[in-house]
């Protein structure tokens, strides 16, 4: 997470692979962000989100990994489900 002065914005010297994935860019407030449904990167922003930008900083860096979807086939295809 980082601040700035809100003048200046937006991807730079993106390869062509990362920019496929900006549709356009605004402004969010940490509530605006948790209340919408649109993807983020990473997957799981809103789950630490609220904490971080209230200054509640964990001790251990945060596993942002995505959770594997409850069904879905694992690489040997077997049934993953996610795990607490």
């Amino acid at each position: 997470m980082a601040t700035c002065d809100g003048d200046t914005s937006g991807p730079l010297r993106l390869e062509a692979f990362e920019a496929l994935a900006f549709r356009g860019s605004r402004w969010w407030t940490v509530q605006e962000l948790c209340a919408s449904t649109e993807p983020t990167v990473p997957p799981r922003l809103r789950e630490f989100l609220p904490a971080v930008a209230a200054g509640e900083l964990p001790a251990d860096p945060i596993d942002i990994s995505p959770l594997p979807q409850t069904g879905a086939a694992a690489p040997d295809g077997s049934a993953a489900t996610a795990v607490d």
